[in-house]
């Protein structure tokens, strides 16, 4: 039973972090066409607050999705296979040196299965490049940053 709820958990969060994606690359306000993430209290939400993923109206807060990840070859690759187990998050908020991302590599390479090799080597080799230590850490709304993973 556990798995089959974790399984749920985990699509509902990646077909909502797939629509905030969507939303951002396309730089629209949309609504939420999936589930929304539960909320404790939803009656306790400000009406002034900013509109995010999960909020009562289903909105979703615009991000913009090149300035987190930059477009170039393999950020398709990342935000398809890595978002699989956790959302954006955690790695718009890595900041790792090259011998990081080797190690890091080495620890989640079986749960990148889906892919080649080659493909891995991109998916790694933007992440090495992109998520260096001493690139600004991106601001993120604040109902994203509780969202870490997707299980």
């Amino acid at each position: 039973m556990a798995t089959i709820d974790r399984r749920t958990r985990r699509w509902r969060s990646a077909a909502v972090i797939g629509l905030l994606l969507g939303c951002a690359i396309a730089n629209l306000s949309c609504s939420a066409q999936a589930a929304p993430t539960a909320q404790p209290n939803p009656a306790a939400a400000s009406a002034a607050a900013p509109a995010v993923v999960g909020a009562p109206d289903n909105t979703v807060e615009k991000v913009n999705i090149d300035e987190i990840f930059p477009p170039d070859d393999g950020r398709d690759l990342v935000l398809s296979n890595c978002t699989n187990c956790h959302t954006i998050v955690p790695i718009a908020l890595a900041r790792k040196t090259p011998d990081e991302w080797v190690s890091h590599r080495t620890q989640h390479r079986q749960r990148v299965g889906g892919i080649s090799d080659a493909d891995a080597d991109r998916l790694w080799a933007y992440l090495t490049k992109n998520f260096a230590p001493g690139r600004p850490i991106p601001q993120l709304p604040e109902d994203l940053l509780k969202t870490w993973t997707a299980y």
